[in-house]
């Protein structure tokens, strides 16, 4: 805003002001540059714009929006002077990221003062197209009957993200935006009634998603179990989940897990959740045949993730793409729960077989200590892998350093040094998987006494590979 109001006779000393009569000329270029404008991001300095100016824009308007092209914008809105910031509301507007400032009394409470409420009734009013809302505020209230209707309202609106909103998502807003049939993309965070201990009281009728294609949602595993039994998904091909950590180990937790992964529809195509578990957790997610992205990250404990494990994985979705496997390494581990099983760079060499489309790669962990140099398994590379993050190498002890850089060149010719990261020293991995590689170019350059051999008959290795330049990653953390 600060270019385009710098075209009319302002000056700024504490304040900017209108220091003369705006003439046509001036007027008509003003025009010109604000239909050019399609997004605005910060607006820190409009609070410096004295009243007589947007006094002014206004009677030179006359009821048309003041940035008619507007497509996005982000609306960070002061309780003591919204007028200023709702004229940049536009009927064009189809992405709109709203929050609230100043800490008024009413916020503190919750989103749940008139103000607020008229607020949004007035973006209603200038923005019927709106097509995505985001709202990042950070409050501690719930919602009112009153504040889902008026949300409910934006009738072409596809994308609502209010997951960080920390706003309370009970039944009967659960029950409202399923009624939103333009939803295509929903952000939330499930949470407790009044008494927490007993959860959400999930009632029927279920919620109907019929056209929900993108779903993020985060809670207690409890309230996500309540609410994948009660909801019908079958548009849905992207799904996230959030399980809140508890303060103590769930024996129930298998069983709740499954039963919100065996409610997924069959042509999910990414998957990513974030809970605390073991990997067979995982067991109703194999039918899902057409899954691309694989993520889960473990809060708490650490996987058991043996080879078999991977295979039955990599079995179950050979159209993967990414596959995410992580933790935040154990603290406190319960002595009932056994040291993990890890993968093996046999277990890598099956996957890679099993899903020729995977191009990343990331583990939480890697057992070196049985190395295969010969093994029938690196007969075959894998020409797609470009990515693989391992973020602890077990077992390395007494082996060499080299032997795990040739296998994984073999595996993997295509590895870009400049993107993968391995948990050790340069030279104990990545540099050494450089030297590698090069050595590796220089023995497949053809001879000039064998120009004739055709392009079939060359190494099917890449040629070219790029040289790294090492970014340590979690270097100092003790593992």
């Amino acid at each position: 805003m600060r270019p385009i109001l710098q075209l009319l006779p302002i000056s700024k000393i504490d304040y900017t002001i209108i220091i003369a009569a705006v003439t046509p000329a001036q007027w008509v270029r003003f025009q010109q540059y604000a239909r050019r404008v399609r997004a605005i991001i910060e607006l820190d300095h409009i609070k410096d714009v004295h009243q007589s100016v947007w006094m002014l824009l206004d009677s030179l308007l006359q009821g048309a929006p003041l940035l008619p092209r507007l497509v996005r914008l982000h609306l960070d809105v002061p309780i003591d002077r919204p007028a200023d910031y709702l004229r940049l509301l536009s009927p064009s507007l189809r992405n709109l990221e709203l929050s609230f400032c100043d800490d008024p009394p009413e916020l503190a409470r919750g989103m749940e003062g008139p103000t607020t409420l008229a607020l949004l009734q007035v973006v209603l009013s200038k923005v019927p197209d709106l097509k995505t809302l985001r709202i990042p505020l950070d409050s501690t209230g719930g919602f009112s009957d009153k504040f889902v209707e008026v949300l409910t309202g934006f009738v072409k609106l596809e994308s609502l993200l209010m997951k960080y909103s920390n706003l309370t998502i009970n039944h009967g807003a659960l029950l409202a935006f399923s009624r939103m049939s333009s939803l295509r993309s929903l952000h939330l965070t499930l949470s407790p009634g009044r008494s927490a201990r007993n959860g959400l009281s999930y009632r029927r009728p279920t919620y109907l998603f019929p056209y929900l294609q993108e779903l993020d949602i985060g809670g207690t595993l409890g309230d996500l179990a309540g609410f994948f039994n009660d909801a019908e998904l079958r548009a849905l091909v992207r799904l996230a989940v959030s399980a809140a950590p508890d303060t103590g180990f769930d024996s129930n937790w298998k069983a709740t897990t499954h039963s919100i992964l065996a409610t997924l529809p069959q042509d999910l195509r990414s998957l990513s959740l974030g809970i605390h578990s073991v990997l067979e957790i995982f067991e109703p997610c194999l039918s899902l045949t057409n899954l691309e992205v694989f993520e889960t990250r473990f809060n708490q404990y650490e996987p058991h993730l043996s080879d078999e494990d991977v295979l039955g994985l990599a079995s179950a979705w050979p159209k993967l793409h990414v596959m995410c496997i992580l933790y935040l390494h154990a603290i406190d581990r319960p002595k009932s729960l056994r040291r993990p099983t890890l993968q093996t760079l046999v277990g890598l060499a099956q996957l890679s077989q099993r899903c020729p489309l995977l191009h990343e790669l990331e583990i939480s962990s890697l057992d070196v200590s049985s190395i295969l140099t010969k093994s029938p398994l690196l007969a075959a590379c894998h020409r797609g892998l470009r990515v693989l993050n391992i973020a602890r190498l077990d077992g390395r002890i007494g082996v060499d350093m080299w032997d795990i850089a040739l296998m994984l060149d073999k595996l993997f010719p295509r590895l870009d040094t400049n993107v993968i990261r391995i948990h050790t020293t340069r030279r104990e991995v990545v540099g050494l998987l450089e030297d590698v590689q090069a050595q590796r170019r220089r023995e497949e350059q053809p001879s000039q006494d064998d120009t004739s051999l055709s392009q079939d008959d060359e190494c099917p290795c890449e040629r070219e590979l790029l040289r790294a330049s090492w970014v340590p990653w979690y270097d100092g953390l003790e593992w």
